[in-house]
């Protein structure tokens, strides 16, 4: 039988391993970054007004939603990240944001762009249900 520690330790190797396999998905799942040829279809800078349900989700983990850009379907979120968004004690809060975000935008891909941090997080649903595909770019 197992030690309460030892269950936890694999509740956590579990986890993990969930993760790694949702971020490193096989490359068809990964998305495609933004066309970056052609201009935004419309962009939002007036957050106050703008009604989506996304929204919520950025007020449920505090991450201050600076503008949103669309590019036909697809929304790039400018977020101001108060915590570094690839470090590894980040990766349980950043997936279920990740899903959060893609339910809210019904499961349409999206990226998160933070210019503080330099980076671009182009989030897709993955093949199995409950999961995402991400592809990690530097700005």
């Amino acid at each position: 039988m197992l030690s309460h520690h030892q269950l936890s330790q694999c509740r956590r190797l579990a986890f993990v391993a969930f993760l790694s396999f949702a971020i490193f998905a096989r490359a068809g799942d990964a998305p495609a970054p933004p066309a970056t040829s052609s201009p935004p279809t419309r962009v939002v800078d007036d957050i106050a007004d703008w009604e989506h349900p996304t929204k919520e989700v950025f007020a449920k983990y505090k991450l201050p939603l600076q503008r949103v850009t669309f590019n036909g379907r697809h929304a790039t979120f400018r977020v101001a990240f108060p915590f570094d968004p690839l470090a590894q004690p980040n990766e349980a809060t950043m997936g279920s944001l990740y899903l959060d975000l893609l339910r809210a935008n019904g499961g349409v891909a999206y990226t998160l762009e933070s210019l503080q941090d330099g980076v671009a997080i182009d989030v897709s649903r993955a093949r199995r249900p409950n999961s995402f595909a991400l592809a990690i770019r530097r700005l």
